[in-house]
C-alpha cells in the first residue's frame, strides 16, 4: 500500500505538471512526422513548402528588392528576410542536413499553434490537463488539421500568431512598457506570417478582439477609453517594430490595385462561394468548412464526411453553447455571451455572398474600402472563426472546476479529441490525396540525384540570366514523380531551389504566354531570348500535364526544335538544358522602388 501511494504521488506530480503535457504533445508530433523521413525523404509540396536549400533561398530573396519575371519587385512578405528563413538557414548550416532543417520547419508548423493556446490557457489559470485539452483541440479539429497540410509557412503561421498575440496581451495588459515592447518584438519575429494581405487584416481583427476580450476579463466591463488606449499601444508597437517591411507595402498596394481589380475580386468571390455557401452553417459548426466533400480524395475527407463524423464534430460548439447557456454573471458569462455573438457574426462573414442575406456581404464588398481583399471568405474568415471559438472555449472551461457538469463535459471532449485524432493515426498527419490518372500524391519527397547535380551547376554559375522552364505548365504547381516514384505536387523543386530568376508559363505577365509559349515553332523565336534575358532553356520531361501544357509542342518536338537551331545542351536524367550563347543579351535593371 505504501508503494502504491508513492507511485500514485509520482504520477500525480506529472499529471499536474504543465511541462509534462507540453512534452507529451511534442512527442506525439515527432512520432507522427518521423515516418515521412524514412529512406532519405523529406516533407515537401503544396503552395509554399518547396525550399530544399535555405542558404540559396536566403541569397536569392534576402533583400528588400529581388529579381522576378520582369524588372523586379519589393520583397514584401518578407519571404527571404524574415526570422524564419534566418533560423532555418542557421539550422541547415549547423547540421549540414536538409532533412533535419525540414523536420524543424514542419514540427514548428504543428507545435507552435498548440504552444500559443497552451500559454494562454496557463495564463488563465486552467489546470495542466484542461490546458492540454483546449490546446490539443486547436490543432486536431478538422479545420486546423486540413488547413495545416498546405505546409506553406508564410500562411499557416497565421494559426499561431492569433492566440500568441492574445497571450501577450493577456500577460502584459497591466504593464504598458512590457505590453509595447514584447508585442512589438514578437510581432516582428513573426513578420513572415503576414505575407498574405487578407491574412494581415484577419490578424489585426483578432488583435482588436483580443484587446476587447482581455479588457472585459480584467475589468468585468467594457471600458472604452482603456480599450482604445490599449489598442493604440498595440497598433503603434506593431507599426514601429515592423516598419522595415511596412514601408514597401504602400508601393506594392498601389501597384497591386492596378491588377487586383474589384471586378476580378467579384468574379473570384462568386466562383469560390457558389452554391456551397448555402451549406456553410452546418459545415462551420462542425469545423469541416474547407474539407472537400469528395470522400475518395484523401483519408480526412473520407473520415469527416461519414455520418458519424458529421454528428461527432458538432461536440465543441454544443459544449460551448451549453456552458454559456447555463452560466451566470458571477462567472463572467456576459463576456462569454459577447464572444459567442462575435463568433456568430464571423460565421455570417464566412458564408460570403451566399444565401441567406448574401446581399449584405455584397454591399460590404462594394462599398467598404479594401473589403474586396476578402474574395475567399470561406478560408480567410474560417481562420478567425477557429481562433474565436478556441478563446471562447478557454473562457468557458476555466469555470468547469466549480460546476457539476465538470466530468461529463471533460470526458465528452476527450472522446471528441480521440475521434479527431484517428485520421492522423490511420491516414497520416499529412495524408496522400487523389489526382485522378496520376494516382495518389504524397508529401513524402525524395530528391533525384540528377536534380541535385543540376542545381549545384546552376547555382555555381556566377553569370546573371533567366531560365525558361518547359514544358509550360498550366498551373503554378507542377506534378512529377520523385526518386522513389511517388507523385509530387507543388512548386518546382528543381528550378525553385536555384539562384536564378525563373520564367514559367503561369507568370501572369500580359503577353508572356503568347510570346514565349505559343510561338516556339516560329522563325523569330530565338530573338525573344535576348529580349527576356534568357540564358538557359530547361526541358524537364519529368513534368506531368495535370493542368495541361500551354504550348502545342511536346517535349520531343521541343528538343528537335532547339537541336535544329544548333543550341549546345547538356542532359541530366530526363532534364535537358540548352545554353543560349549566341542570342543572349546581358541586361542591367534598376530597381524602381
Amino acid at each position: 500500500m505504501h508503494l502504491k501511494g508513492k507511485l500514485y504521488k509520482f504520477a500525480e506530480v506529472f499529471f499536474y505538471n504543465y511541462t509534462f503535457f507540453l512534452s507529451f504533445y511534442a512527442i506525439l508530433i515527432i512520432m507522427a512526422l518521423i515516418p515521412y523521413y524514412e529512406n532519405g525523404a523529406v516533407i515537401l509540396g503544396g503552395e509554399g513548402n518547396y525550399v530544399l536549400d535555405f542558404s540559396e533561398h536566403l541569397q536569392k530573396f534576402g533583400y528588400l528588392w529581388f529579381p522576378t519575371y520582369n524588372t523586379g519587385m519589393p520583397n514584401l512578405s518578407p519571404s527571404g528576410t524574415g526570422l524564419n528563413i534566418i533560423f532555418l538557414y542557421l539550422i541547415e548550416n549547423l547540421t549540414k542536413s536538409a532533412a533535419v532543417t525540414n523536420f524543424v520547419l514542419i514540427f514548428s508548423i504543428y507545435f507552435f499553434p498548440f504552444l500559443a493556446v497552451f500559454l494562454a490557457a496557463k495564463e488563465l489559470k486552467l489546470s495542466p490537463a484542461l490546458s492540454f485539452i483546449a490546446s490539443f483541440f486547436y490543432v486536431v479539429n478538422p479545420f486546423t488539421l486540413y488547413y495545416l497540410i498546405c505546409l506553406n509557412q508564410w500562411n499557416v503561421f497565421v494559426i499561431t500568431v492569433m492566440p500568441l498575440f492574445f497571450w501577450l496581451i493577456l500577460k502584459n495588459y497591466h504593464n504598458n512598457f512590457k505590453f509595447f515592447s514584447y508585442f512589438g518584438l514578437i510581432s516582428a519575429c513573426f513578420s513572415f506570417a503576414y505575407t498574405n494581405i487578407p491574412f494581415l487584416a484577419i490578424i489585426h481583427f483578432s488583435i482588436l478582439l483580443s484587446v476587447l476580450f482581455v479588457s472585459y476579463y480584467y475589468n468585468k466591463a467594457f471600458v472604452m477609453r482603456q480599450i482604445l488606449g490599449k489598442y493604440s499601444v498595440v497598433l503603434t508597437s506593431f507599426i514601429l517594430f515592423n516598419l522595415w517591411w511596412i514601408l514597401g507595402l504602400f508601393k506594392t498596394i498601389s501597384d497591386a490595385k492596378k491588377i487586383y481589380t474589384r471586378s476580378f475580386a467579384e468574379s473570384w468571390l462568386n466562383e469560390t462561394v457558389g452554391d456551397w455557401g448555402q451549406l456553410i452553417i452546418t459545415e462551420v459548426f462542425s469545423l469541416r468548412m474547407i474539407i472537400t466533400q469528395r470522400t475518395d480524395y484523401d483519408f480526412y475527407s473520407f473520415w469527416y464526411n461519414s455520418p458519424i463524423a458529421i454528428i461527432a464534430t458538432l461536440v465543441p460548439i454544443l459544449i460551448v453553447v451549453f456552458l454559456v447557456a447555463i452560466g451566470n454573471k458571477k462567472n463572467n458569462n456576459i463576456l462569454n455571451v459577447f464572444v459567442l455573438g462575435v463568433l456568430l457574426i464571423v460565421l455570417f462573414l464566412i458564408k460570403g455572398n451566399a444565401m441567406p442575406f448574401g446581399f449584405i456581404y455584397t454591399l460590404l464588398f462594394k462599398y467598404v474600402p479594401f473589403f474586396y481583399i476578402f474574395k475567399t471568405p470561406i478560408e480567410k474568415f474560417s481562420i478567425l472563426y477557429i481562433f474565436i471559438l478556441s478563446m471562447l472555449l478557454l473562457f468557458v472551461i476555466r469555470e468547469l472546476n466549480w460546476h457539476k457538469y465538470y466530468k461529463p463535459v471533460v470526458w465528452l471532449f476527450v472522446a471528441y479529441l480521440i475521434f479527431c485524432s484517428i485520421p492522423v493515426v490511420i491516414g497520416g498527419i499529412i495524408p496522400d490525396y487523389d489526382v485522378g490518372n496520376w494516382g495518389k500524391v504524397s508529401r513524402k519527397y525524395k530528391d533525384k540525384s540528377e536534380y541535385k547535380i543540376l542545381r549545384e551547376t546552376i547555382n555555381s554559375d556566377d553569370f546573371e540570366y533567366r531560365i525558361l522552364s518547359l514544358p509550360g505548365n498550366g498551373n503554378y504547381q507542377v506534378l512529377m514523380f520523385d526518386a522513389d516514384q511517388r507523385a509530387y505536387t507543388g512548386l518546382d523543386p528543381l528550378l525553385m531551389n536555384t539562384n536564378k530568376p525563373l520564367i514559367p508559363a503561369y507568370s501572369g505577365i500580359d503577353g508572356m504566354n503568347f510570346l514565349l509559349f505559343e510561338n516556339i515553332s516560329t522563325s523569330y523565336y530565338e530573338k525573344l531570348f535576348g529580349i527576356y534575358n534568357i540564358g538557359k532553356i530547361i526541358i524537364n520531361e519529368d513534368l506531368e500535364p495535370w493542368f495541361g501544357f500551354v504550348e502545342k509542342e511536346g517535349a520531343p518536338a521541343l528538343k528537335d526544335i532547339f537541336n535544329d537551331k544548333g543550341m549546345p545542351f547538356q542532359r541530366w536524367g530526363n532534364v535537358t538544358v540548352y545554353d543560349n550563347n549566341s542570342n543572349f543579351l546581358p541586361r542591367i535593371y534598376a530597381a524602381g522602388y
